[in-house]
């Protein structure tokens, strides 16, 4: 079926991007949900999270959520997939993120991962195969922002997809009580 978070997207080939590429590192909360921010805007087909809880990433905030909604908003075939370590904090403590369940829910898919992964520190929200974020670790705000560089993208977003078989759905009755 088009358009739902089932759909496999295909990067882009590294060869056919004709942005020049942007690499930069940060050392501050604000800077990395700035990074985050500036992803979310630059998504047209897939956006591809893996975080602890996404409660660091700030995307529960009201500017995170317009940007989010937004790009729904805009780009139609636009999807998400979210894989958690622990959904709790997203099921019980993101009434923004709820209600962008409720409006779009078929394009966004979360899913837990399970207990062998739980050693795995740090986080990611990748865009459309050639743009990302990526925290070194959870507890610390070092990151590293990929702009226009398939070639940096490739290995995480190869990455999040073995990831995400292994992980196990959340229903959508889940999300805010419902």
């Amino acid at each position: 079926m088009r358009g739902t978070v089932t759909d496999s997207f295909i990067p882009p080939d590294p060869a056919a991007t004709s942005a020049v590429p942007v690499y930069r590192r940060t050392d501050d909360e604000q800077a990395y949900r700035a990074g985050i921010l500036e992803v979310l805007r630059l998504a047209r087909h897939e956006i591809r999270i893996v975080d602890l809880t996404l409660e660091s990433m700030g995307l529960e905030s009201a500017i995170a959520a317009a940007a989010i909604d937004a790009q729904l908003a805009t780009h139609p075939g636009l999807n998400l997939r979210i894989a958690l370590h622990e959904p709790a904090w997203l099921l019980q403590r993101a009434p923004r993120l709820a209600a962008l369940r409720l409006r779009a829910g078929h394009r966004i898919e979360v899913r837990q991962m399970p207990d062998h992964l739980r050693h795995l520190a740090d986080s990611h929200l990748l865009a459309d195969g050639c743009q990302g974020i990526r925290r070194f670790h959870q507890d610390h705000a070092r990151a590293a922002i990929s702009i226009d560089h398939p070639a940096d993208i490739a290995p995480w977003w190869s990455r999040f997809e073995a990831l995400w078989e292994e992980c196990q759905a959340l229903p959508a009755s889940e999300f805010h009580g419902l």
